[in-house]
């Protein structure tokens, strides 16, 4: 009897513990006496999009990878990369954004729509980078706060490496 109470003990447990959300993903264990230098070569957001279809019968997308010190690498669908560098006031004000960001609540934000890429569209995902964490939004599972500090921010340095790109920089 004991036995069969502690097996339904476990199973409870578990069953909890499967339940809880996870919010972050550790990268790499953490770096000894790390210092939190937000102007730093590590990855501040990744931008992934991709649908549609592009000239050429190629999937259309773009990944963009902005790091801390304001540095940028562009890839294209064709998988042209560029790179240049964006203002880094703009960046050092993203990471402390990031770190401001309540990922759990934006995530509860389901979206209900038709994802993009069943239309020829595009759908993105946004990885974002706390030191040794990672959070991860997808467009067409979370609705997107375009309002929020986080993609205001966001926003603004993705036109800023389309800018630099339109112009070759």
């Amino acid at each position: 009897m004991s036995r069969v109470l502690a097996l339904r003990g476990l199973a409870i447990l578990l069953i909890v513990a499967s339940c809880a959300p996870i919010r972050s993903v550790p990268l790499s264990p953490p770096t000894e006496g790390r210092q939190d230098n937000l102007l730093s070569p590590e990855r501040v957001v990744v931008i992934r999009c991709g649908g549609g279809l592009c000239p050429g019968s190629i999937t259309c997308g773009s990944e963009i990878t902005i790091y801390g010190d304001g540095s940028y690498e562009l890839i294209k669908y064709d998988m042209s990369k560029t790179s240049g560098v964006v203002d880094t006031g703009s960046v050092e004000l993203l990471a402390e954004t990031i770190v401001g960001t309540d990922f759990e609540m934006m995530r509860s934000r389901q979206f209900h729509g038709t994802c993009p890429t069943a239309y020829d569209g595009q759908a993105c995902t946004y990885t974002f980078h706390e030191g040794d964490l990672v959070e991860e939004l997808d467009s067409c599972e979370t609705e997107i706060d375009e309002d929020s500090s986080l993609f205001r921010g966001v926003r603004g340095l993705e036109g800023e490496v389309w800018a630099h790109e339109k112009d070759g920089q």
